[in-house]
């Protein structure tokens, strides 16, 4: 297949009237119009095991994470919380998982597994799951660049990914590298790096945030650590819309890993998205030095809230709970209704509904 290649810099695209919502280099964590409680419906029974990510599909919930039967995928119905299904075993056999139902995408009605240390995966209809289990998923495979920390299918057929080459490659081609290749094989690209130290870059970008709007057409990358938050439009080629710098990652890197300094804040924890709005878990509270003073048992909860953001990334409400938020994701029929995975001051944990 033949590939066209079309690149953007970061240089370049910010010399043309970028919009920064903090503005230059300085960190300003963000003031939200609106600031409410928030209360869940805990729906179905506590879950016995960890879950990584939770997925609405037509009526199902979906829910990551490896049982103790060591399968990765379980059904629940949205409405009661009942568990329909399980499946999809942990291994290294075929049409199993070793990691990647801990990085899964979902696109309408089915879900992408990927390996991404081995250039594979696995896909399934959730519809056809539902009524022929195991037999319905297929092997995949993708050529994903080394050094990608991040691999995603889009609607349309599109495909990105994001290569954070080592910043001990002095030759590499860019700090940082976003691609999307289409059912053509044309292939965009968007080279830069907000973070100008490369070692600091290769920190933060290692295990980005991300959330995509339904329609394929946004994308919303953010720091693993702290809020440095990026809003791209995609629709047509890859096109930075904003670059907001609410809360500074304040890390100390060390050989490719990196420790919290003491007046670290915690930011976000994880997005997802409507065509209209970014929801993403934050704390924006609590600080490493807090969290090392206290005991294990008398830790406060991190990330208990969901903050609400415009896709030009203006603060626009949060939402407080008593639960730690450990993912969340909109019903795609009604973007306002948020199911999450929660946990408790104990530790146990469940899924829960609230309207937002």
């Amino acid at each position: 297949m033949k590939k066209t290649i079309l690149a953007a810099s970061a240089a370049v695209i910010l010399a043309t009237g970028l919009m920064s919502c903090s503005g230059g280099d300085l960190y300003s964590a963000p003031e939200f119009k609106h600031e409410y409680d928030l209360s869940f419906e805990l729906i179905g029974n506590e879950l016995m095991y960890y879950p990584y990510q939770i997925a609405v599909s037509g009526n199902w919930l979906l829910v990551f994470g490896r049982t103790a039967d060591d399968n990765t995928v379980t059904v629940y119905d949205k409405d009661t919380g009942e568990e329909h299904k399980s499946g999809i075993k942990y291994g290294r056999g075929p049409l199993e998982s070793i990691s990647g139902f801990r990085r899964v995408s979902v696109v309408e009605d089915t879900v992408h597994y990927h390996e991404l240390s081995g250039n594979g995966g696995l896909s399934f209809s959730v519809s056809d799951f539902m009524t022929q289990g195991e037999s319905a998923c297929r092997q995949d495979s993708f050529a994903c660049p080394q050094w990608c920390s991040y691999y995603s299918e889009l609607p349309g057929g599109k495909t990105l990914f994001l290569v954070n080459y080592s910043y001990l490659l002095p030759d590499a081609p860019a700090v940082r590298r976003l691609s999307i290749c289409d059912l053509s094989g044309r292939e965009v690209h968007y080279d830069g790096s907000p973070v100008a130290d490369r070692e600091k870059s290769f920190c933060l970008y290692q295990q980005p945030k991300v959330a995509f709007s339904p329609d394929g057409s946004k994308v919303a990358f953010s720091t693993a650590s702290g809020v440095l938050l990026e809003l791209f439009d995609i629709s047509s080629g890859i096109r930075l819309i904003s670059e907001c710098r609410f809360l500074e990652p304040k890390i100390t890197c060390k050989n490719g890993g990196y420790v919290y300094q003491d007046d670290y804040v915690f930011g976000f924890d994880r997005m997802c998205a409507s065509d209209d709005r970014i929801y993403a878990v934050y704390d924006g509270q609590s600080t490493s030095a807090e969290q090392k003073r206290a005991s294990v048992d008398a830790r406060p909860l991190l990330f208990k809230n969901i903050a609400v953001f415009d896709w030009r990334g203006n603060p626009i409400s949060i939402y407080r709970s008593n639960y730690r938020i450990d993912s969340i994701c909109p019903d795609p029929d009604v973007p306002d209704i948020i199911y999450a995975i929660l946990s408790d001051a104990d530790g146990r944990k469940y899924i829960g509904r609230t309207t937002l």
